[in-house]
């Protein structure tokens, strides 16, 4: 667990603390040099009277977060305050310094980006939440939007995406990256995955990947009604009328299919 007061130093720094000019694998994907295209003069923004956004990023892959924590304090009116490994140091940390933006990976090892909504939510954190993840679901955008996610990036993205994101969040606003349909009115909304609640996206997932209503119920401790009333409920609010409509939908959007385990 991590708290910057000063300038964050990296595993990317030499050891007279100044950082080698050889990309990393984010700046080249877009990295500063993209910011300065979307900012011109990457003016300081202290002598301007502007305030900075401040940023914890929490990553429990060192490389990549090392790289967000370089990348991101590079960048004019962003400043990182902390970073952090896991889900429950992320938390600490949010409380500890009360950041304007959150940047979370989707997967951790103690939890996802959407566990850390949740708590946010629950526990009425003022931070922005910005959720970066290789995932390219668009359920997945969905169930993070409808938590209260200020931002979803794809980390394929460059990092002017990230950027862009991070600002959007601090502003008030929302942003998706533009691969995904580019805000929260795409494609992706308008199929009717947003309208869906947590259980019926579980039950949508197991439902596309050949599973029973029988098989369902079991796993999620349901009754077999429960599980045909929530199947009716997706047919509904997603325009379809079968298993096999419900599996073109999942297609069309991407909605990442788990394999069926064999017993």
């Amino acid at each position: 667990m991590t708290t910057l007061s000063t300038p964050p130093r990296t595993g990317f720094e030499l050891a007279n603390g100044r950082s080698p000019r050889r990309a990393t694998g984010l700046e080249a994907a877009g990295g500063p040099e993209a910011a300065e295209k979307t900012d011109p003069g990457r003016r300081d923004p202290s002598a301007a009277g502007e305030t900075e956004t401040r940023i914890v990023v929490i990553d429990d892959h060192a490389v990549v977060r090392d790289a967000l924590v370089t990348v991101l304090s590079e960048t004019s009116g962003l400043k990182v305050v902390g970073a952090a490994t896991t889900l429950r140091e992320g938390i600490a940390i949010v409380k500890q310094v009360s950041p304007d933006v959150v940047v979370a990976d989707m997967s951790l090892t103690d939890g996802n980006a959407t566990d850390l909504l949740r708590v946010a939510r629950r526990q009425h954190l003022r931070a922005k939440i910005v959720v970066l993840t290789g995932l390219d679901d668009q359920l997945a955008v969905a169930e993070a939007i409808r938590e209260g996610a200020a931002g979803y990036v794809l980390k394929m993205q460059p990092v002017a995406d990230l950027i862009a994101a991070i600002r959007a969040a601090a502003a008030g606003e929302s942003y998706v990256s533009p691969a995904l349909g580019g805000d929260a009115g795409g494609d992706w909304a308008r199929s009717g995955l947003l309208k869906l609640s947590r259980r019926e996206g579980e039950i949508f997932r197991l439902s596309i990947r050949g599973d029973t209503a029988k098989e369902i119920a079991r796993k999620l401790f349901l009754s077999c009604k429960t599980v045909e009333t929530h199947r009716g409920n997706i047919n509904r609010k997603l325009g379809v009328r079968t298993t096999a409509d419900m599996t073109r939908v999942a297609a069309l959007y991407g909605v990442a299919i788990a394999p069926k385990l064999r017993s």
